[in-house]
């Protein structure tokens, strides 16, 4: 025997609040997601070579520091100063500077853009 009970209604349903996971259906969404991983590895490891290429570039231009000379006395210089601690002697200007870009060293100091990269010299 059954007994149905007119005038009353079902009970709602309760939604869930909790999120299904996304599933890979298809080859395409493997090959997305591959894709996906593949462009975040390679933004990765290019960041990391522009980081070593400039501080390559900071280490050359520190060591050029060092090893600059007086034209008037002949000392060597490390500090970068624009005139000799010693004889007083202005000290050769460096007309070149590192490209914030790519870390290109030795971009003349007049150029508005890096001959490596194209990227703009601030």
């Amino acid at each position: 025997m059954v007994t149905v009970n007119i005038g009353t209604k079902a009970p709602a349903k309760k939604k869930s609040t909790t999120k299904k996971s996304s599933t890979l259906k298809t080859a395409n969404d493997v090959t997305r997601l591959a894709s996906n991983v593949l462009t975040v590895d390679k933004k990765a490891r290019d960041a990391k070579a522009a980081r070593a290429k400039t501080a390559e570039a900071k280490a050359d231009t520190k060591k050029k520091a060092a090893s600059r000379k007086c034209p008037g006395c002949g000392k060597a210089d490390s500090t970068g100063a624009a005139f000799c601690p010693a004889c007083g002697t202005k000290m050769e200007a460096d007309l070149t500077r590192i490209c914030p870009s790519c870390g290109a060293a030795d971009v003349p100091i007049t150029a508005a853009f890096c001959p490596g990269c194209g990227g703009k010299m601030d």
